[in-house]
């Protein structure tokens, strides 16, 4: 029988907390210097965040597969 175990230390929140803080400070200052920086009009902005964000979830699978059959530390040299 499969049992599943839930780890619930606060490591793995303060993980998750981390993870979310960084994506919140990387979104809102990539629209800033894209809107000012390289003075992209708010549709571009718009444009770019949302093809990033779709290239990030169709990048994450075969990096995960690479990650699984070569290791974690190999798949992140690429």
């Amino acid at each position: 029988m499969l049992t599943l175990r839930f780890d619930r230390s606060p490591r793995i929140y303060a993980i998750g907390v981390a993870d979310a803080v960084g994506l919140g400070i990387y979104l809102s200052l990539s629209a800033l210097y894209l809107k000012e920086g390289v003075a992209l009009t708010t549709a571009q902005v718009g444009w770019v965040l949302g093809v990033s964000g779709i290239a990030s979830l169709f990048g994450a699978m075969p990096i995960a597969r690479a990650a699984q059959r070569v290791g974690f530390s190999a798949a992140c040299a690429f």
